[in-house]
């Protein structure tokens, strides 16, 4: 493992996310969980403004119930892009795993707002029951009694 943990972080910008996957699939083989998410803060580290990096970790802290870290990583995502619709997202189903409803829709309607055929956003609304964000400028009503057109 650690040839491939080395090849995962060899380039200076941004790990080899074929790699983390392998290692992440190794790591799963072996009952390792705690091993794969030691290496995800890494990868973290080792790229802490690359939202591939932080993603990787992330996941690995949701995956192992770590909810508070989890959703301070989105949340550093975020900061670094604000329109970064699945750092909104993975924040949502945080949040939606910690049964805050409220910042779950609102983290849900963020990522729908950066993205709006971002999916699994739409399906965390659907799920909490949380309307739909509307996207898109319809433009201003028309005049009582006029057509609206100019």
């Amino acid at each position: 493992m650690a040839f491939l943990e080395n090849l995962a972080l060899r380039d200076a910008a941004r790990p080899d996310l074929d790699a983390v996957a392998s290692l992440r699939e190794l790591y799963g083989q072996d009952g390792n969980a705690k091993g794969y998410l030691a290496f995800a803060g890494r990868v973290a580290d080792r790229y802490p403004q690359n939202p591939d990096a932080l993603q990787v970790y992330a996941l690995a802290l949701s995956g192992d119930k770590q909810w508070e870290q989890a959703a301070a990583v989105y949340r550093r995502m975020i900061v670094i892009n604000n329109k970064n619709a699945g750092a909104h997202a993975g924040l949502g189903a945080v949040l939606e795993a910690q049964n805050k409803k409220n910042e779950a829709v609102a983290a849900y309607r963020a990522a729908k707002i950066a993205d709006p055929g971002n999916a699994a956003a739409a399906d965390g609304l659907k799920r909490l029951g949380a309307e739909p964000v509307k996207t898109g400028a319809a433009g201003p009503a028309p005049a009582p009694g006029g057509s609206g057109a100019r």
